[in-house]
């Protein structure tokens, strides 16, 4: 689990931001999820904190149509990856040892 977990509380949106980050491609929704949830996200908290991402310039959905349907894929936009980078740097502040 990230360590920065504990800076956002029952929120989820900077463990979103990281996963994004760590990911560095966009990311398919259902995976997203699966990998939110690893890091301690349930699924009211990763939609209340993606909106809340999106609304912030952060984050932004890619939808495509394909043969299995309609598929969303989230990204960092450039303003996200700016502050992904900075909160990559905190987490591994945190993560060292004292």
């Amino acid at each position: 689990m990230f360590k920065v977990g504990g800076l956002d509380g029952e929120k989820a949106a900077l463990r979103l931001l990281l996963t994004l980050a760590y990911s560095q491609i966009p990311i398919p929704r259902l995976e997203f999820i699966k990998h939110a949830k690893e890091v301690g996200v349930g699924r009211t908290a990763f939609y209340s904190s993606l909106e809340k991402l999106k609304e912030l310039g952060l984050v932004e959905d890619l939808t495509s149509r394909g043969e299995r349907g309609t598929m969303v894929e989230s990204r960092l936009t450039e303003r996200g990856e700016k502050v992904a980078l900075l909160l990559c740097e905190i987490e591994e502040i945190l993560s060292k040892d004292s």
